[in-house]
């Protein structure tokens, strides 16, 4: 074959410039095949990096990095040893590899003596670095470098570093603050690097997660779609993408968040399995709140000792009303002190209702006092949402209505403004619950409030909840349908997830309040419209369309 000539690659490098990954990841492989070079494997690790594969751009990065350092290059070799450091722990989540690659990089911008390297190795430094305080002194020196050398990109990456370490240490608005200016300037502003953005944005929305910043994810994710259109998804690397995924859980967008999360699996498969059971564990809850626990069963699978998914296990338990299990589980979480504060809340929300649901009053009193104890040691609106629907849960138990209903109705005020659609509208049912016992009118005005958003949602098995609730309020209640696809109409959607977690008709009238002849009937409609003979066969059918 003819060798193509070295205008080649300056093709190349001007489709990355234009955002054309397909056609620079063509060009860079046709000059690898021919004449291969540093510059070619730099620019191939970018193309394949924009694309999604972050082996090979790894894998082409380290060739890119031999290369310089074999022609003596040391400013190229110490920014690609820099980037595989980002790359390993931001898209591999891979922190040895990443603390390796930083020593390589330490120890070549000690010799090139070049200060914007100084000033890009100290952010590096910064994102890696567990320890916080160090993490924070790394971030301002990176900013205060940029600054003297008026560095547009690596002073926005430095602010966006800086707020993301305040934010992790407990001061949300003023971290956030930072990252909202490194954001906006760096969407804004033309001609800078786009590796700026990615930065900037997947702090920012992994700050947001981790603070349940949610209103302000959702801004932010929709601040970026002039960006997403031109160039493809900030959101990328395989921690962001999976915060991103939990974010639209979180925030209602479910359909999008099982996409994305499909995709943060994908891309995390054998490569980095903390990440990789995060992901899981974020779809496994989407499908639990779905109502679709054989698919939830599956997700988490043989997971049952991992940190990741210690949530989503203690929520099945509940679920399937063994509240001991349940209990056990967030126990042991929580014994090992988890570092994510909102993690840690959720856990004793959970544990408080597995000791309500077990009728231990005390152990419940217990966990919300440490919740509201945690609450009251932090400013994120989520954990004191959560705090005030345990206490509110609690003070019903224990006969104190009117602190129960100004608990519960904090709670729902809170989760209304965070713009977390099931959290409200499961609040809006345990206050329905509540009044039941005093107010009837306004327990059947939150009753079917929180319906309507269950079956917005697609949360099958909690609208089918609130539909009981409504009839004992003497209601005469009917679901509406949820969404679906397919031939199948909504609720034979149901009760084909129900027929695949092996369900018997009886089981399936009483799970979502119809009778047994309605099940037969409904059976005998998914049958023929599956074109299948047999139940069996049905709940085959139910597994491959998931």
């Amino acid at each position: 074959m003819t060798p193509r000539p070295p205008a080649s690659l300056d093709r190349g490098f001007d489709a990355l410039a234009s955002g054309d990954w397909s056609a620079a990841h063509e060009l860079f492989a046709d000059v690898l095949e021919n004449d291969p070079s540093a510059e070619a494997y730099h620019g191939m690790a970018e193309a394949s990096w924009w694309l999604g594969d972050m082996r090979a751009a790894v894998a082409n990065r380290e060739e890119a990095h031999t290369a310089f350092c074999d022609r003596g290059e040391i400013e190229a070799a110490a920014m690609a040893a820099l980037r595989l450091a980002f790359d390993c722990a931001s898209a591999l989540g891979n922190h040895a590899m990443a603390r390796g690659w930083l020593s390589r990089a330490r120890r070549l911008v000690e010799d090139a003596a070049e200060e914007l390297l100084r000033g890009h190795l100290q952010l590096i430094a910064s994102y890696v670095d567990d320890d916080l305080a160090s993490a924070d002194r790394l971030a301002g020196e990176a900013l205060a470098i940029a600054r003297s050398l008026r560095d547009r990109d690596l002073e926005l990456m430095a602010l966006s570093q800086a707020g993301s370490v305040l934010v992790a240490r407990g001061r949300v608005e003023e971290g956030l603050a930072l990252q909202g200016e490194a954001m906006v300037a760096s969407l804004a502003t033309t001609g800078g690097d786009l590796d700026t953005v990615v930065f900037t944005s997947c702090n920012m929305i992994t700050s947001c997660a981790h603070c349940a910043a949610f209103e302000q994810a959702v801004q932010w994710i929709r601040a970026t779609t002039e960006f997403t259109d031109k160039y493809g998804c900030p959101f990328l690397l395989a921690e962001c993408r999976t915060y991103f995924g939990g974010v639209l859980v979180a925030t209602g967008e479910w359909d999008t968040a099982a996409t994305e999360l499909r995709a943060a699996i994908a891309l995390t498969d054998e490569s980095v399995p903390v990440l990789h059971r995060k992901a899981l564990a974020s779809l496994a809850e989407l499908r639990l709140a779905q109502g679709r626990l054989s698919e939830c069963d599956r997700l988490v699978a043989g997971l049952e000792d991992h940190a990741e998914t210690a949530t989503v296990f203690t929520m099945l338990h509940l679920e399937r009303k063994q509240p001991d299990l349940a209990a056990a589980t967030a126990r042991r979480r929580l014994e090992h002190g988890p570092d994510d504060e909102v993690e840690r809340a959720e856990l004793l929300e959970l544990a408080g209702r597995a000791a309500l649901a077990a009728d231990d009053t005390a152990e419940a009193q217990s966990g919300s006092e440490a919740l509201l104890d945690l609450a009251a040691s932090t400013d994120s609106n989520l954990i004191h949402a959560r705090g005030d629907r345990l206490a509110g849960l609690v003070a019903r138990a224990v006969g104190r209505a009117k602190e129960a209903r100004r608990r519960l109705d904090a709670a729902l005020a809170t989760f209304v403004e965070l713009e977390m659609p099931f959290e409200a509208a499961s609040t809006r049912r345990h206050l329905a619950e509540l009044l039941a016992e005093s107010s009837t009118n306004v327990a059947v005005a939150e009753a079917r409030l929180a319906l309507g958003t269950f079956e917005e949602l697609g949360a099958g098995r909690e609208a089918d909840v609130t539909v009981g609730l409504l009839r004992d309020l003497g209601v005469d209640a009917r679901r509406s349908g949820s969404r679906t696809g397919g031939d199948l109409t909504g609720r034979e959607d149901e009760v084909l997830a129900l027929v695949a977690d092996g369900l018997s008709n009886p089981d399936i009238a009483d799970r979502l309040y119809i009778s047994r002849k309605t099940v037969e009937h409904h059976v005998a409609s998914i049958l023929r419209k599956l074109g299948v003979q047999s139940r069996a066969e049905a709940a085959a059918e139910a597994v491959r369309r998931t």
